[in-house]
């Protein structure tokens, strides 16, 4: 079921949404189509034995009525509905597309939708449609192909008796589908991401301008991002432009990486003066952190000294008030 419903086993089709609409629109038109013939043909009123019957019943292009009298026929006034009939075909398209997402414009086949419109807003009604496409999509996928994917598994382990070999990630290895002796360690994905194919094309291209960055500051042998990574992200790009073959435009691999780092290793005097200018700036580095730790003692040091003098200072004052204090006491006291 294209559309999940609460609290049922069966949910609801697209169809089903729009099964009244069509035949509210099939009775619209019978009746503008009715209205036509009417219109072309329309009834009459005769005065009886003042006209020729016969003559009314054929209807034709510049047929002759015969009467007896002047006004003995006279045709009977018919509403006309053709503004109206389409005006309401229209209003039954719109209630289909507000409640399906799917709409002309969201196809870009509406010419009056695509006047005076901006492309970002085009694209958002293309987008919106194609987002409800995806997302029936996933729910077939997530209701009936993973539990596909879980039957093939329980055949293959049932009923294959020799290992296979199969093409992963462009090499081919064996797999004994008798070793899987349960499913907890495997887990079905559906393949559809969210966002457009240009949107993604679009972030891409900002993780390559990224990778490529790193790769000109740090090296290829940093280990954030290496040479393989990048060319992948390339690859991937030249995928979505519709290249399948990628490997006709770049090679990734580890032995990729392992070259470049090769390659980019200084051999000979100029590793020889690396090795030279790393010693010294590790000289010169524990050098500065020993004059940190040097200043950072003396600083404590001068702290220290500091705060014992001020507590000195404060118990010698405080002595001096209690023997002023005691010899005023014993100034006061009675003598005997």
């Amino acid at each position: 079921s294209p559309i999940l419903m609460p609290h049922r086993m069966i949910g609801r089709s697209v169809a089903e949404t729009v099964m009244d609409i069509q035949l509210i629109k099939s009775s619209i038109l019978r009746s503008q189509l009715d209205n036509l013939y009417l219109t072309n043909n329309s009834r009459v009123a005769v005065v009886e034995g003042q006209a020729n019957l016969d003559d009314l019943l054929n209807s034709r292009p510049a047929g002759i009525v015969r009467v007896r009298q002047q006004g003995a026929v006279q045709a009977l006034p018919v509403a006309q509905l053709g503004t109206q009939g389409f005006a309401m075909l229209e209003y039954m398209d719109q209630v289909r597309d507000q409640r399906t997402g799917f709409s002309k414009a969201s196809l870009g086949l509406d010419p009056k939708a695509l006047q005076s419109t901006t492309a970002s807003a085009i694209n958002s009604t293309i987008q919106g449609a194609q987002l409800k496409v995806e997302m029936i999509a996933r729910v077939f996928a997530e209701t009936g192909c993973k539990d596909l994917a879980y039957g093939v598994l329980h055949l293959l382990q049932k009923h294959e008796t020799k290992a296979v070999t199969v093409r992963l990630n462009n090499e081919y290895i064996d797999i004994d589908p008798r070793a899987f002796e349960n499913k907890f360690d495997m887990q079905v994905d559906v393949g559809l991401g969210n966002g457009v194919e240009t949107d993604k094309l679009t972030m891409l291209i900002q993780i390559a301008g990224k990778q490529e960055q790193m790769l000109q500051q740090l090296g290829p042998g940093n280990p954030i991002v290496s040479t393989s990574q990048y060319v992948n992200t390339l690859k991937k790009i030249a995928n979505m432009a519709g290249f399948k073959d990628t490997d006709q435009f770049f090679t990734a691999n580890d032995e990729t990486d392992a070259k470049m780092q090769a390659v980019n290793e200084p051999k000979g005097d100029d590793k020889m003066a690396i090795d030279r200018a790393k010693l010294e700036a590790d000289i010169a580095l524990k050098r500065e952190k020993m004059q940190a730790d040097i200043a950072l003692d003396r600083e404590k040091l001068q702290l220290e000294m500091q705060m014992r003098k001020a507590e000195f200072e404060a118990e010698l004052s405080l002595r001096q008030q209690k023997l002023a204090l005691g010899g005023e006491i014993s100034s006061n006291l009675p003598r005997v």
